[in-house]
């Protein structure tokens, strides 16, 4: 439901900045419907995720710089 709230608020493929939410709506979305039809795909990916704590801290700084510049520009329209 996230992915799709997403795409309905923010559906844009414009040379700008606010297509970064549009693909992050449609991967939301992709992994929701992959979730719901396949969720053993979801189990073995979460299993392989949670035995590199490494990999997990750089993605989740990545997530919070990503979030901080996608507050930025939204704050600035």
């Amino acid at each position: 439901m996230l992915g799709v709230a997403f795409l309905l608020m923010y559906h844009t493929w414009s040379a700008s900045w606010q297509v970064t939410i549009t693909i992050l709506g449609w991967l939301v979305l992709a992994r929701g419907v992959i979730a719901l039809f396949s969720p053993d795909i979801v189990k073995k990916a979460a299993a392989k995720i949670k035995n590199q704590k490494d990999i997990v801290s750089f993605v989740f700084v990545g997530c919070v710089i990503l979030g901080c510049v996608l507050i930025y520009f939204g704050n600035s329209i």
